[in-house]
């Protein structure tokens, strides 16, 4: 009988997306995951409940099954959905996954007792090309600050960060990256970083990369590129970063299907 409650609370709509904007300027997929998580959190679907399909759920908001199975999988890595094959998508404790905290390299080394400096070789004005519009989403031609640094730690370079920013964002200083971490320089501008899209990968060191890094051409690295978006789901840092093997560990928890 819970059970069946909750199934029915699940599939309750009513109220929750009478206010999705189909032509306003955030995307559905993040309108859609911000009012299923305050649903969540206010009780309105409970604990263990069932979602509809994804092809019910989208015919009935007269979206596309892309942009709630995206909605969905937000909410599955902040912990709040999880899918099961062969049963479908539910409403789950917080803690039954635990996403990575969306921390820079500065932070984490300063957690593990290391002793972070920061080389800053550019801070520049440039236009989006093709390449960073189709990762980003901004139009080609968009103005954009370019970051570039190398990081070191305890006097050892390890990391070759290069970033992009926002025109809207005040530009850090060469001082203010040479001190702290970027995202702590972008939350004292009031800036929300609310979710990250990121990837990582393995590949040989360029010249260039070698050369800042005190390693040989084609040595292993280890890349890690990372869409930032804030509280309205708004692009705030496109970041790609190269690091010497071993100096990052990413560390999460992962439930069974």
């Amino acid at each position: 009988m819970e059970t069946a409650m909750a199934v029915r609370q699940a599939n309750d709509f009513s109220g929750l997306f009478e206010t999705l904007d189909h032509f306003g300027p955030l995307p559905m997929w993040f309108q859609i995951a911000d009012r299923l998580e305050r649903a969540i959190a206010d009780g309105e679907i409970p604990i263990n409940s069932k979602l509809e399909s994804e092809a019910a759920f989208a015919g009935r908001l007269r979206v596309s099954r892309q942009t709630v199975r995206r909605a969905q999988q937000e909410l599955v890595s902040r912990g709040l959905l999880v899918r099961r094959r062969g049963i479908g998508t539910e409403v789950t404790a917080r803690s039954a996954v635990r996403s990575s905290a969306l921390t820079g390299l500065y932070d984490e080394l300063i957690a593990a007792g290391r002793a972070p400096t920061t080389t800053v070789l550019a801070i520049e004005q440039v236009m989006a090309d093709g390449w960073l519009s189709a990762r980003t989403g901004i139009t080609v031609g968009a103005s954009l600050v370019r970051v570039e640094r190398v990081r070191y730690a305890d006097g050892v370079p390890i990391a070759v960060l290069v970033n992009w920013l926002p025109p809207a964002l005040r530009p850090p200083t060469v001082q203010e990256l040479e001190s702290r971490g970027l995202y702590s320089l972008l939350r004292d501008q009031g800036v929300v970083l609310r979710s990250a899209e990121q990837a990582i990968s393995g590949r040989g060191a360029t010249g260039d990369e070698a050369q800042l890094l005190h390693a040989k051409p084609g040595d292993a690295v280890m890349t890690m590129t990372r869409l930032v978006r804030g509280a309205a789901g708004d692009f705030i840092e496109y970041g790609v970063h190269c690091s010497l093997l071993g100096v990052r560990t990413f560390e999460m928890t992962l439930v069974a299907p």
